[in-house]
């Protein structure tokens, strides 16, 4: 027996139909059906009469559907007194961010994790490079570290403990009145030779650009650690980019169409996405605060994931 199970009964009871049901929760159909059919199988007794109106309670369902009630009235009051334990939670909680992420899921998960943890004081500070993230979590600056990276140039650390977070496919962008502009999908080998802005002059943008150029000449035209500036050389199609499918959901080039983003193809998978990991040192625990703050981002995560599932099947 599920909660999801007792759920669907009591919703099925208030709208006298699985469709309806379907509606207000926006699950399938079938799947509530089969639920309640498992359900059924479970207990040894029919909870619903099926008829042609719609589903009526039986005189057992009915008392089962109270029970039902009950729980999921229990559960309520449950998550009421957790939720008054974790507003009186506090702490602070100090954080080292690439500005990918800054960029994108940041705002967003804080906003959604200090409503549930007021009293949590958290800090974060932005930074351009990895490197420079790590070494304010090396010197104490920081308690985590959110970094982004390619798999292959996740390299170990005697100092500082690796949690893997979330991965992002790689995408290339450019102007939409270049030649690329009618593709879904661009495979590297047709983009290598062509003029590359990127978003940093440093050891990690070289060493990652690098990774491409098996493929050929890599040709960067331009570095910077604004994003505005970048996307301006690409958006007059002067160059085109690369950056993750997170952040370029959240690029206003891209939201207002200045600036296309589509998949990158034809490349090995250990360069072909960003990896997300934080770090923090090893002579000290992932905190309360900072657990929390991750699953938070690992969440909202998910839910951009979903979302762009649920819109692409809208589009179909």
């Amino acid at each position: 027996m599920r909660i999801e199970q007792l759920q669907y009964i009591v919703e099925i009871a208030k709208t006298g139909s699985i469709t309806n049901t379907s509606e207000q929760l926006h699950l399938s159909a079938p799947g509530i059906s089969q639920s309640i059919k498992g359900l059924e199988e479970e207990l040894g007794v029919k909870v619903f009469d099926r008829s042609r109106t719609g589903l009526l309670p039986t005189e057992i369902g009915k008392e089962i559907i109270t029970l039902a009630q009950e729980v999921l009235n229990k559960m309520e009051e449950m998550k009421e007194v957790a939720n008054h334990h974790i507003a009186s939670i506090e702490g602070n909680l100090s954080i080292a961010v690439i500005n990918t992420l800054c960029r994108s899921i940041v705002p967003q998960t804080l906003a959604s994790f200090k409503n549930k943890y007021p009293g949590i004081n958290v800090k974060i500070n932005e930074f351009s490079a990895n490197s420079l993230a790590k070494k304010s979590v090396l010197n104490g600056d920081a308690d985590i570290g959110l970094l982004a990276l390619p798999p292959k140039f996740n390299e170990e650390n005697k100092l500082l403990m690796t949690k893997h977070v979330l991965d992002s496919p790689l995408q290339v962008c450019f102007s939409n009145n270049s030649e690329l502009a009618k593709r879904t999908t661009v495979n590297i080998k047709d983009i290598v030779h062509l003029p590359i802005a990127a978003y940093s002059n440093n050891s990690e943008t070289i060493d990652y650009f690098n990774s491409f150029s098996k493929f050929g000449k890599l040709n960067i035209l331009f570095q910077s650690n604004s994003p505005e500036t970048r996307n301006y050389f690409i958006s007059q199609g002067l160059a085109i980019g690369f950056d993750c499918a997170l952040a370029t959901r959240f690029d206003y080039s891209v939201k207002n169409g200045n600036i296309l983003a589509v998949p990158l193809s034809g490349l090995e998978s250990d360069v072909s996405k960003l990896s997300f990991y934080c770090i923090h040192l090893k002579s000290q625990h992932l905190s309360f605060a900072a657990k929390e703050f991750l699953k938070e981002v690992q969440n909202q995560s998910n839910n951009l994931e979903e979302d762009s599932i649920n819109k692409s099947l809208i589009k179909k």
